[in-house]
This record gives C-alpha cells, structure tokens and sequence, in this order.
C-alpha cells in the first residue's frame, strides 16, 4: 500500500518555491494522492493547502495566489519601542500573518483537516518545558508517541490541540530573535504569574526535521521540499537587524538540520542492508538517530502496512534550487527575468518581476527539469504511484 508523503521545509518567503513545485507536480499528475504532509515554519504554511489540495485542487491555486502576493507587511508588523528597561520578547510580531491565515483557513476548512483523509503534522517548539510540540489530528497522536519510544528517540514530546491548527501555523512560524513567541490558546498567559506562561517558536529550531513525523504516520515515499540549495549560498550584503539575522541563521539550521536527518536515514538504511541491528549499533552508544531509523526499519517488518514506515528502502526525493533564490526576509524585491540569481547580481536594481511570483515559476521549472532527466527518480515513483492507485 503506497503512502506518499509531502515534507516541506522552512524558508520563509523561499516558500513561494514549494508553492510552485506543488502546483506544477499536481498541474502534470492530476491524479496523484497522497495521505501525509508535513512542513515546519513556511513549510507549515503550505501544509494545510497541500493536505486539503488531496480532494480539492481549487486550494492550490488558493496557496499559489497567497505566496505570490503577500508582502513583508502582510506578515510582520513591529512592536519595538525603545525602552532599554522594557525589551519587547521580539522586534517584530505576527499579528498581520494572523489575519492573513485565518482569512485563508477559515473554520470550515480547519474542521475538513480535522476529519480528512490526510494526516497533516505542524511542528512547533514550546520554550518553557523544551518539548517538541506538534499539532497533528487527535487520530495520529498515540501513534507518533509510540513511534518516537519504539524507536528510542530522547525528546520530549506534546500535542497542540488541533482545534488550534492556526495558532500552531503561526508558532511554527515564529523565527526566535527576530519574532514574538506565540502562545497556546489552550495554555494562556498568567499575566500575574508570568512563571506560567508557555511560549512557542518555530518547529525547525528543534525538530530535525518533519521527515520523522511522515515516518512515524507509515509513509512509503516522501517527496522533501526544500527551499534552498544543497550547498548553501553566500550573501555579501550585510544583515542589518535582528530580524534579518535570525531569519538567515535559522534558514541555515533548518535546512542542514533536515539534511542531516535525511543522511542519517540512508545510513540506516545501508546498515539494515548489512544486518546491522539497531540493538548491536545501540550497545556502542553511538549514533541515536540512526539507531531510531534502524528500530522502524525492523519493526517495519512485523507490523500491519499503515502503522510504521512501510517501505524499509525508501529514499526521500529531494526538490529543491539548483541556485540561490534570494533570502527569505526577502517578500518585496522586483528581480530580472529569467531569475533566479542572487539579487545583488544586478547592482541591486529593481526590474520587473515581483520575487515572490519569480520563486514560483523557478519552482515550477525545476520540477519540469527533474521529470525530463533520464531514469527520473522522481517520475518513476510518480508514475508508479499514480498507476497503482
């Protein structure tokens, strides 16, 4: 039984790169489906339009249309006051995101995710107990519990009432230094007794990666967005604030985090090869991660199809730029056609294209350039999936 899974990553305006993969993979495959997304910070964004496109196409237009005109203001609005003795918990707030969200994920769609078909993870990060913090259907709940003991993974581990679904986009959002932590409804301030408060940021600080939620709900194939280059980018201009160096710190541990977790899956993935056990690998206390994967490899073996990773051998395929795409404070620049490149190649001068709606059309490409190579991993795992449903 096939359970394709997507896992989209951080990278704040570079979303509008996974927005434009996703619209063009389902624009050549209109019948593909899938049953687990994943995203964290702007991966978590795309998420719930990537989780609701399964059975309804019409939203994703409805993501494409949102990533190619939102702006910096749409997402950020500051509450800095210059006040030495009253330091605000971030230079900007996500209030203007909020109303955005909400807009576009109103309670009727919100209650579509609870019941659907698609098993739809968030994560987030709770500061005051250091718990990764996940926002999934009360359905998938006991089943990452058990996943992350079986596989002797040492993080602490809560849910986020899914009723809350947009409060859990936005902590996932939520870039530490930069951005004022959200906090859970269910969990409300104490302003009296501020030792109380549970404040959370985005998800891609702790957690490696989405990756293990998908693994952890039974995905046979995943399809891992990523929303900058393997290697990553210089950037000679200088970060001018704390907003701009948070962000830029957190896009690279994101993604070297999440590429880290991708890495140690294929090493899991040649020791099963090699009969190595997860116990033997364990008794040297060395690589826990790898052990983890090593543990659903084997319990992959003696349990029904649906209830852990369900494809031993699987390898996550990676989309993602062949080339800088900006950065992701970026939301507002004009770049030239045939972008992307970095914007300081052209002097810095503004053209003709917003960047947001460039990132899109380079997503699209890439995914055309990756179904034409030859022996395309990515079209045979598509053409199979689709065949066989």
């Amino acid at each position: 039984m096939n359970r394709l899974a997507w896992v989209f990553s951080g990278g704040g305006a570079k979303g509008a790169f996974g927005a434009g993969v996703f619209q063009r993979i389902l624009e050549i495959y209109p019948t593909l489906r899938w049953q687990i997304v994943t995203g964290t910070s702007t991966g978590s964004l795309i998420a719930p339009f990537a989780a609701l496109a399964d059975a309804d196409r019409a939203r994703t237009a409805q993501l494409v249309d949102l990533y190619g005109g939102i702006r910096k203001k749409d997402v950020f609005q500051s509450n800095f006051l210059f006040n030495p003795f009253n330091l605000p918990e971030g230079l900007v707030n996500l209030k203007p995101l909020r109303e955005v969200v909400n807009a576009a994920l109103p309670l009727d769609a919100q209650a579509t995710l609870a019941t659907g078909r698609v098993d739809l993870v968030v994560p987030t990060v709770n500061l005051q107990t250091a718990a990764l913090t996940l926002c999934t259907q009360e359905r998938n709940q006991q089943r990452i519990r058990d996943w992350y003991a079986q596989q002797q993974i040492p993080v602490p581990l809560e849910f986020w009432p899914f009723a809350d679904l947009n409060e859990a986009l936005l902590a996932s959002s939520a870039v530490p230094l930069g951005t004022t932590p959200i906090q859970n409804d269910n969990r409300r301030y104490d302003y009296k007794n501020k030792s109380k408060r549970h404040q959370y940021v985005d998800g891609g600080v702790f957690d490696k990666a989405p990756l293990r939620e998908a693994l952890a709900l039974g995905a046979s194939e995943a399809i891992v967005v990523m929303m900058s280059p393997t290697q990553a980018q210089p950037r000679l201009k200088p970060f001018d604030n704390l907003i701009e160096v948070g962000l830029r710190a957190v896009d690279l541990l994101q993604d070297e985090l999440l590429r880290g977790d991708i890495d140690n899956l294929g090493l899991a993935q040649v020791l099963y090869a090699h009969g190595v056990s997860a116990d033997a690998l364990a008794t040297q206390q060395v690589a826990p991660e790898v052990c983890g994967y090593l543990h659903a490899m084997e319990s992959a073996r003696d349990t029904p199809a649906g209830t852990a990773m369900t494809n031993p051998a699987m390898r996550p395929i990676i989309i993602e730029p062949q080339t800088g795409i900006g950065s992701g404070e970026d939301f507002d620049s004009l770049v030239a056609p045939g972008w992307p490149e970095s914007p300081e190649a052209d002097g810095g001068k503004p053209t003709n294209i917003p960047i947001m709606q460039a990132r899109i059309a380079y997503g699209r490409r890439v995914v055309d350039a990756l179904l034409a190579e030859p022996g395309s991993r990515l079209r045979n795992v598509l053409d199979a999936i689709t065949t066989g449903q």
